[in-house]
């Protein structure tokens, strides 16, 4: 009678749960995966019913509770970022064919700035060792998931790019020249400030070294 009585009660459950249309088990993610974004940057929101096929689901995307943008089986919505669309966002999901099933994704807050980072570069010296290295490191103080551009010159040539998306925010040199660095992310690109620029020298214990 017990297990008879569970049963039931789980069914009559599963039912209201079901009938109330919706079941909060979406995932809403982003890319690039930071809450802290940019003016300029180009977002992307995927929205994962968790449930069957993309095509199974009509998609609706909202910004602070209202109406963005609507995909037929397209469950990916990209966004150009401007500083007043920071807010909450949100996808929902109705099934094409159990017309009752709606799924509502969690939210994700988005803060976007309207001034573009600057790239910070620090040296562990000026001077670069006889026959040694010199570490140089590029850091972004703000958010996340950087990859870093790597430029140097000389006084008498061109500037040239050394390291190009480097995963990694520490080179290390053993050249003389002028150094600076910037940060990027995104699919395309969105570029830091430069940072500003290192003078690195050799140290010349004896001419032949140099």
């Amino acid at each position: 009678m017990g297990q008879t009585l569970l049963c039931v009660l789980s069914l009559f459950l599963l039912s209201t749960f079901l009938d109330c249309g919706h079941i909060e088990d979406a995932e809403l993610t982003l890319e690039p995966k930071s809450p802290y974004l940019f003016t300029g940057e180009c977002i992307t929101f995927t929205c994962d019913m968790r449930d069957g096929y993309d095509t199974d689901w009509h998609y609706t995307f909202n910004w602070n509770g209202q109406h963005i943008v609507s995909f037929d089986a397209n469950n990916s919505y990209s966004l150009n970022l401007t500083a007043d669309l920071s807010g909450d966002y949100q996808c929902i999901g109705h099934h094409k064919d159990l017309t009752n099933v709606t799924k509502q994704s969690n939210k994700v807050t988005l803060s976007v700035s309207a001034h573009r980072p600057t790239a910070t570069l620090r040296a562990d010296g000026t001077s670069i060792p006889v026959a040694g290295t010199l570490t140089l490191t590029c850091s972004v103080l703000v958010s996340g998931g950087w990859k870093y551009d790597w430029f140097r010159r000389t006084s008498d040539s061109y500037e040239t790019m050394i390291v190009a998306d480097g995963v990694q925010n520490s080179i290390s040199v053993s050249h003389e020249g002028i150094y600076r660095c910037r940060g990027r992310r995104g699919n395309p690109g969105f570029f830091t400030e430069d940072s500003d620029e290192i003078r690195i020298e050799k140290t010349c214990k004896f001419s032949n070294f140099c």
